[in-house]
């Protein structure tokens, strides 16, 4: 068994806020989270099926007791948080029966005062590898959507040019945008 950690930093977004919303994930992780609406999720890719057990690197400032719901893959687990130092909540394990991403989303369920929390990263036993954005220097990158660039040189006196995508069966669940610039 290995405890990896996931920093939200590189690993998860902000998928659902209500109009103006005020919380952001930066280099610290998920802060000023105030509104119960606003769902955060971080993704990290099993390398094999297995059980998982999470727990959630958060403090709190503004408040003195918060709850949480924190549903992995499906499953919710409650979670207090209390204190304002930094500390590893317990979560909960899962079982993880296919290979592939694991979605962890945060929703806030009640607070005391301004904040739900801070998070900065997920906390994971597991015996399985896993992959995520570990690299700081690099997490822009790793949060923008895959790219390719393709540029071509077209002969003079060219009539018809002609380039072909394939997409692997089921691969096309985002339904990716392509571009062909040509010089």
């Amino acid at each position: 068994m290995s405890t990896k950690t996931v920093a939200f930093a590189g690993n998860a977004f902000i998928t659902t806020a209500s109009a103006g919303a005020s919380e952001v994930i930066n280099n610290n992780g998920l802060a000023n989270w105030n509104s119960a609406s606003t769902i955060t999720s971080a993704y990290f890719c099993m390398a094999s099926t297995g059980s998982v057990t999470i727990g959630l690197n958060a403090y709190l400032a503004g408040s003195n007791n918060s709850t949480i719901k924190v549903t992995v893959n499906g499953t919710a687990f409650t979670v207090q948080l209390a204190g304002t130092t930094p500390k590893t909540y317990p979560v909960g394990t899962i079982n993880v029966a296919a290979l592939g991403y694991v979605k962890v989303d945060l929703q806030g369920v009640t607070k005391d005062g301004a904040y739900f929390g801070y998070v900065s990263s997920l906390s994971m036993t597991m015996a399985s590898a896993i992959n995520f954005a570990n690299d700081p220097a690099n997490y822009y990158w790793s949060c923008c959507g895959p790219s390719v660039h393709m540029t071509y040189t077209v002969p003079a006196n060219s009539e018809y040019f002609y380039n072909k995508v394939t997409v692997p069966v089921g691969q096309d669940a985002e339904k990716y945008g392509i571009q062909v610039i040509f010089a």
